[in-house]
């Protein structure tokens, strides 16, 4: 059976390819769907709302308050969960 898991190092360097082509297009662009908010990202990653308030004080995931609650943009989120893939 083949292995497909990337190495650290393989996730760090695609991780600063991306970054450096949002940056060279200088925005992130999404849309109206790609904002979340905790129940959606709780149905997405399957995790109950406990588990993802302790990823955010982890600093794990981020979000933005708006209007008293956390929203979420779907890229970002991806980003999120590829930082900190694989960390013990």
């Amino acid at each position: 059976m083949k292995n497909n898991q990337l190495t650290n190092a393989q996730w760090a360097e695609l991780l600063r390819e991306i970054r450096q082509y949002l940056k060279q297009q200088g925005i992130i662009r999404f849309q109206k769907e790609d904002i979340m908010f905790e129940n959606d990202v709780c149905d997405m990653l399957r995790i109950t709302p406990r588990t993802l308030l302790n990823l955010r004080k982890d600093g794990i995931i981020h979000c933005a308050k708006f209007r008293g609650q956390c929203i979420y943009i779907r890229s970002i989120l991806f980003f999120n969960i590829i930082e900190n893939y694989d960390k013990e």
